[in-house]
């Protein structure tokens, strides 16, 4: 297959445009107040005892603009020695699976991230990154790009979701064509699913995508119409739930979703400010969540995964965190606050927990991708 490329070096939009609801800001002005709760941890498995871990590891994508030299790239840049830090990992009692790391550069080149807002894990332990600029990335472990390409079309929006099926192929809600793109690894356009529209099976904004073992779709969207659709293995629709509101099933820009162990579906309801779980015929089966700062509520959830304990793993757009909950909604721990250090954020939209429980999370407005390692033992 001929190597795919991209299709535009830079692209035209400034950095100060922000996609974001009008009050998403508000709670997170005061930056030197909030998440005392968020504080860089490790947590161990059956104690509520947080271990500070001051550690920070960095790496540059390789692949990357070899000429910038702002200091804010420079920051970045700068390497740390590998055996040191995992010497300082071991005595701060923090896991030591897996380095935890930044990396990424702001630019659109290739290896480079603009607003990343999906990453996921290949079967081969690489990484796929879909960010603002319609392109889909692979990168090793480390963050070397490894290749990457663009979505047909442009210039209406940019996609917002991503998934990895069975297969190992590479799922994306195509969000303002209305459709799911199903692509080999390689970056082989395989498979369309929807058109724009309201009825069955055609989409208005498909925000996210997720198979579940039996090779089934099921997709979140908003704008006019706010609905989950299920889909089978072909691609077929196969039934629709939800509507625009704030009573429990009902949702208002739904933005994430994922499975659960059991394989019930878990969506990050934005814009209500909660997480809702529903099992595969419609029926709601958990509504949680209020609107705040502290431990327990939420500010715009954008995505939501979850982990072999049944925990659930949400990115808060409005609270710049990482919280994790129980099934039924008890918050077990915060992660972050606004700013550019490890476990710090900037308006994060996508959460994925590895199969070895290591968390990443797609740091958006600091174009970046943060590996928080593994959070519970």
């Amino acid at each position: 297959m001929a190597e795919i490329g991209f299709e535009n070096d830079m692209i035209g939009e400034s950095d100060n445009s922000r996609s974001r609801p009008a009050t998403a800001g508000a709670a997170v002005r005061d930056r030197r107040s909030v998440f005392v709760t968020g504080s860089t941890a490790c947590v161990r498995k059956g104690s509520a005892t947080k271990i500070p871990c001051m550690h920070r590891l960095r790496f540059r994508a390789r692949g990357s603009n070899p000429t910038d030299r702002s200091p804010d790239s420079a920051a970045r840049g700068h390497s740390r020695p590998l055996a040191l830090v995992a010497v300082f990992l071991l005595l701060s009692g923090c896991d030591t699976t897996g380095f935890e790391k930044i990396w990424g550069d702001k630019g659109t080149w290739k290896g480079a991230l603009f607003h990343p807002r999906a990453v996921e894990s290949l079967r081969d332990g690489s990484w796929v990154v879909l960010d603002r600029t319609n392109r889909v990335q692979v990168f090793s472990s480390t963050g070397e790009f490894l290749r990457g390409w663009n979505t047909p079309e442009t210039g209406r929006g940019n996609p917002r979701g991503l998934d990895v099926d069975r297969s190992g192929n590479i799922l994306v809600a195509d969000t303002h064509y209305s459709r799911v793109l199903r692509y080999s690894p390689q970056g082989e356009l395989l498979q369309t699913i929807g058109r724009p529209g309201t009825g069955e099976g055609e989409f208005s904004l498909v925000t996210d995508v997720v198979e579940d073992a039996s090779g089934c779709l099921t997709t979140v969207e908003y704008g006019d119409r706010v609905r989950v659709q299920r889909f089978d293995a072909e691609g077929r629709f196969v039934r629709t739930w939800g509507r625009m509101g704030d009573a429990p099933g009902e949702l208002r820009r739904p933005q994430g979703i994922c499975l659960s162990p059991e394989g019930d579906v878990v969506v990050a309801d934005s814009v209500n400010h909660r997480i809702q779980i529903f099992d595969t015929e419609g029926n709601l089966l958990e509504c949680w969540g209020t609107e705040g700062r502290g431990p327990g509520e939420l500010a715009y959830p954008y995505d939501v995964a979850t982990d072999r304990a049944g925990r659930v793993y949400v990115v808060e757009f409005g609270n710049y965190r990482l919280q994790v909950f129980t099934r039924k909604g008890e918050s077990l721990l915060c992660v972050g606050g606004p700013g550019r250090e490890y476990r710090e954020f900037d308006e994060p939209w996508g959460v994925t927990v590895l199969e070895d429980g290591q968390v990443l999370v797609a740091d958006t407005r600091n174009h970046r991708i943060q590996n928080l390692g593994v959070l519970f033992h």
